[in-house]
């Protein structure tokens, strides 16, 4: 049996991060921790090939933990995708030159919702 890719989901609302999973499912291997600081924790000791990044939480945000996640060698290859309800054009480049790949904005998509 082939071993299925892993995504990694970084939201401190339990119902974001629940949508997101059953979208995904199906495909993938999920994690969902609720805090910047046990995301980061996990993405150094997992094997993911994705990290799903909250950018509005307690404590750390999401900006901060794309940063951490840059700095380090061990984390550093790991494609990012920033998930906010914030929709304007200044976040959204903030992150992508902090290394996001994308950005995505809450609510989801319909279109997001069918591709699993």
């Amino acid at each position: 049996m082939e071993k299925r890719e892993s995504i990694l989901i970084i939201d401190d609302s339990a119902v974001q991060a629940d949508m997101l999973r059953s979208i995904l499912i199906e495909d993938y291997e999920i994690t969902i921790v609720n805090t910047a600081e046990e995301g980061l924790r996990l993405a150094r000791a997992g094997d993911f090939s994705l990290v799903l990044l909250d950018v509005i939480m307690p404590g750390m945000d999401g900006f901060q933990l794309l940063k951490a996640l840059q700095e380090e060698v061990i984390t550093q290859h790991i494609p990012v995708v920033l998930i906010t309800s914030l929709g304007d054009t200044e976040h959204e480049e903030r992150g992508l030159i902090l290394g996001a790949v994308d950005y995505i904005s809450k609510p989801y998509p319909p279109i997001l919702s069918r591709l699993g």
